[in-house]
């Protein structure tokens, strides 16, 4: 007879899945309608109506029409895209936020899977996933979910690539790892200590050719 526990625990899709549904359970549990009241909500949501209505990246609130340079475009981007596909500024990207959490813990917990034993990697994520701070971040309009994200989505992309590696790193998977490193750092400036991290250790790992 099957045991439960150990094709649980033998599983790497389960325990990530199991705690992705226990963070979207807990953070709709704690969904608010409250208005917004940070200043960077506001930001993120103007430079998404630009892009709709004006079809730049300026901030609109400003007289002059400045080029926005303070946030990367691709937040405001998929902002624009939920308002485009009739989101509510109040509910719908909220929702939207709630998602973008729990596919960050999914994912990152998926990453933990595979870098250390099953019971390490479920505790760690039990954490992650019930971590009021992460919750609050679901429930505000902002990159910081995306950019987690994006971030781990590149780590666990360059270590499948490493892992596959016979001599050089196959072309298709340095793309998408490149892919996800470059769209963490358009999410957030923050992302800059990833590129240069992901060049030292390709040079470190002798994978010349990715790093061209």
């Amino acid at each position: 007879m099957t045991d439960p526990y150990r094709t649980f625990a033998g599983n790497q899709w389960a325990g990530p899945l199991a705690l992705g549904v226990i963070h979207l359970i807990l953070a709709a549990m704690s969904f608010h309608q409250a208005p917004f009241t940070g200043g960077d909500d506001a930001t993120y949501i103007s430079l998404a109506r630009s892009l709709i209505d004006r079809g730049d990246y300026v901030d609109i609130w400003d007289p002059a029409l400045r080029p926005h340079t303070q946030y990367p475009p691709i937040f405001p981007v998929v902002v624009a895209g939920g308002l485009l596909a009739g989101l509510s500024i109040q509910e719908g990207l909220k929702i939207l936020m709630i998602v973008i959490s729990t596919a960050a813990v999914v994912v990152s917990c998926i990453w933990l899977r595979r870098e250390t034993t099953p019971g390490i990697a479920f505790c760690a994520g039990f954490f992650i996933a019930i971590s009021p701070e992460i919750i609050w971040l679901g429930q505000e309009v902002l990159s910081d979910p995306l950019f987690w994200l994006f971030a781990v989505l590149a780590l666990l992309a360059w270590r499948h690539a490493d892992k596959s590696s016979k001599g050089s790193m196959p072309v298709p998977l340095v793309a998408l790892a490149t892919v996800a490193t470059l769209a963490a750092y358009f999410t957030r400036s923050a992302g800059a200590p990833l590129l240069l991290a992901v060049l030292i250790w390709l040079v470190i790992r002798k994978h010349y050719r990715a790093v061209g």
